[in-house]
């Protein structure tokens, strides 16, 4: 009758360093954790748009009214152009920012002339525009940056984080770290 005992409390035993096994690992980095699809929500029109690369804000930029609010999440790769009012958000999330990634292959955003564009928690970065300006943000339009936004890691033959040619207004945004000068304002 003890056989029974000691085997059950074997099995007991053997699915709880099982048990102790998968939760260390389910709270363990993965090696190569998938960067967030690029996300956008436009609540104004209660469209949804996602895809891996950044074309789904391009595609919400271009689907947009003048005035609405797009609220983007995960890394969107990629130049993105806005010629109309829009007022682009962030994620809410500090540990999970919304990023604006131009990859290396030109500017990451331009704002064309008389429009009016708000960035709100944004990281804009990695923009190479060295035969061009304005490797982060190239503006003509009237530009505020807010909350956490930053522009960071961005190159151009000048501005290489921005290039502004009209009104641009920072609130609690970091500026940093372009070359070869952060910004080349008016």
């Amino acid at each position: 009758m003890a056989r029974p005992v000691v085997r059950s409390r074997a099995g007991v035993v053997v699915r709880a360093v099982a048990l102790a096994v998968a939760l260390v690992a389910g709270l363990a980095p993965a090696a190569s954790a998938a960067t967030p699809a690029c996300r956008v929500k436009n609540p104004t029109q209660d469209t949804w748009y996602a895809t891996s690369t950044g074309a789904a804000l391009t595609r919400a930029i271009a689907a947009a009214n003048p005035g609405d609010r797009l609220n983007v999440f995960g890394r969107c790769r990629g130049s993105f152009s806005i010629d109309k009012n829009l007022r682009i958000f962030g994620s809410t999330n500090r540990l999970a920012p919304t990023v604006l990634d131009g990859v290396g292959g030109g500017g990451v955003l331009f704002v064309n002339e008389r429009v009016t564009v708000s960035l709100t928690r944004l990281t804009i970065t990695g923009g190479n525009a060295t035969v061009r300006v304005g490797g982060g943000i190239q503006h003509g339009g009237l530009l505020t940056l807010n909350r956490y936004s930053a522009v960071t890691r961005n190159t151009a033959a000048y501005g290489g984080g921005i290039l502004s040619v009209n009104t641009l207004t920072l609130n609690h945004t970091t500026v940093s770290g372009n070359v070869p000068d952060d910004c080349l304002c008016s």
